[in-house]
């Protein structure tokens, strides 16, 4: 059986998470969404400890 992933939405606008965000009415809410558009995915981190 598979668990439902209540975080994950899948294809839905900007607009359409924001709803549901503001909806929860919560600290510390999020929600993952697919992108809207193709880019590449980059990461960047910083460090104080060089």
């Amino acid at each position: 059986m598979s668990k439902l992933k209540i975080w994950y939405h899948g294809s839905i606008s900007k607009r359409q998470a924001e709803e549901i965000l503001n909806h929860a009415g919560r600290d510390g809410s999020y929600l993952i969404r697919d992108s809207m558009i193709a880019l590449p995915l980059s990461g960047k981190t910083i460090s104080d400890n060089i």
